[in-house]
């Protein structure tokens, strides 16, 4: 008997620890990757137009902060995520890219307009930029969910069969068990009922609205000259990690970035794919021809307005 009843501890035992260690594993983090290749390429310098780069920008508006942009036209901007901050890098470098393959010259690439100089800006006939807008509309809460498990024991020296199982109502509720114990062939009735938690679950979805607005601004007078809007086809992406402790009533997204590793991965592999299409949509909108015409018009606004 004390040997069965030992060996019902060592049971409970390494199924606590196994829980309080598995439930909250999650699986490693996808690697995103945002490249762009041009399939063809002009002559260098065949385009007649000199560009500087200002690093592309994230914008990610809170709930607040978009109700101020309703009121006041303000788009403020939300330090991105290290994923988005990839996203923008990566972006600006393939701008340079696209340009060279297009034949243009390229006078610079900076992170900001404040970089530049009178001197930078007087020697680009063109500044080239773009913002990558970026709305989540989230929907997602997190309850704690529990696992009821029956232990049963014998107490014979004829051996020990024990059946666990999460412990169910007819309506999927944790809150009843009946426990099944096989004994050597001897159904016995003795046991104990182990609460264990499972966690915080999450149920809901994000949907995330985006765009990359690209702009070509007059360097000396800070007009904007030219824009194109690319838009991105809305994304839902739903958390899936169970966590140990309860994230609040509501959380972001940004948040779900750092503690939901299914949820960054499915998030940057959705914008992972859409990368190439945006920046081949961008080197088509960068026509020689059409910024010919552009260049033109900087040049007219800026005999004009600079003296």
């Amino acid at each position: 008997m004390r040997d069965s009843f030992q060996f019902c501890i060592v049971i409970v035992c390494l199924i606590t620890t196994g829980c309080a260690t598995g439930r909250f594993v999650q699986p490693p983090r996808d690697t995103i990757t945002f490249d762009y290749v041009p399939t063809t390429e002009a002559a260098p310098g065949s385009a007649d137009v000199t560009f500087a780069i200002v690093g592309a920008e994230f914008i990610a508006p809170t709930t607040y902060q978009q109700g101020l942009l309703q009121q006041q036209g303000i788009l403020p901007s939300a330090p991105p995520p290290p994923l988005f901050q990839q996203l923008i890098s990566n972006m600006t470098k393939d701008f340079e890219e696209a340009l060279t393959a297009r034949g243009y010259t390229i006078e610079g690439v900076y992170h900001t307009f404040d970089e530049m100089n009178y001197p930078n800006k007087e020697g680009s006939d063109l500044i080239l930029t773009a913002k990558v807008k970026f709305t989540g509309d989230t929907n997602v809460r997190y309850n704690e969910e529990k696992w009821k498990f029956c232990l049963g024991c014998s107490f014979s020296n004829l051996g020990l069969l024990t059946l666990l199982y999460p412990a169910t109502d007819m309506f999927g509720n944790y809150e009843s068990a009946a426990p099944y114990v096989f004994s050597g062939g001897a159904l016995t009735l003795a046991g104990i009922i182990l609460w264990m938690r499972k966690g915080f679950v999450p149920t809901g979805r994000m949907q995330f609205v985006c765009e990359v607005a690209l702009e070509i601004y007059e360097g000396l007078t800070g007009e904007i000259m030219w824009s194109k809007r690319i838009p991105i086809p809305p994304v839902v992406v739903i958390p899936k990690a169970i966590q140990k402790g309860n994230p609040g009533p509501s959380i972001t997204w940004q948040q779900l970035m750092a503690i939901d590793n299914n949820f960054y991965s499915d998030l940057g592999l959705l914008f992972e794919s859409q990368y190439g299409k945006i920046l081949k949509q961008i080197y088509i909108y960068l026509d020689p021809r059409e910024m010919a015409i552009v260049k033109n018009q900087a040049m007219e606004l800026r005999k004009r307005k600079v003296y």
